[in-house]
């Protein structure tokens, strides 16, 4: 299983032919034949300010810094 407190030397770096065979068919086409991923699981949620977090399962957190562009609400499509 994930090891959230683990350090990303032993993790498992999903390269693009084992991100290919789990269904992401075009990752090498998508990211580069070099691109490669490390999942791990999080969630976003508003907190009691309306401001919107980032919770991961190894531990991290926060808020995105303030942007001069779209804020990251409308990028998510969760428009307040």
């Amino acid at each position: 299983g994930y090891d959230g407190w683990g350090h990303d030397s032993g993790r498992i770096w999903r390269k693009g032919d084992m991100l290919e065979k789990e269904g992401f068919t075009t990752f090498k086409k998508d990211f580069g034949a070099s691109a490669f991923a490390l999942h791990h699981r999080f969630y976003l949620h508003f907190d009691r300010s309306n401001r919107l977090w980032l919770s991961a399962e190894d531990g991290c957190e926060g808020t995105p810094a303030r942007s001069v562009f779209a804020p990251l609400t409308d990028l998510f499509g969760l428009g307040r």
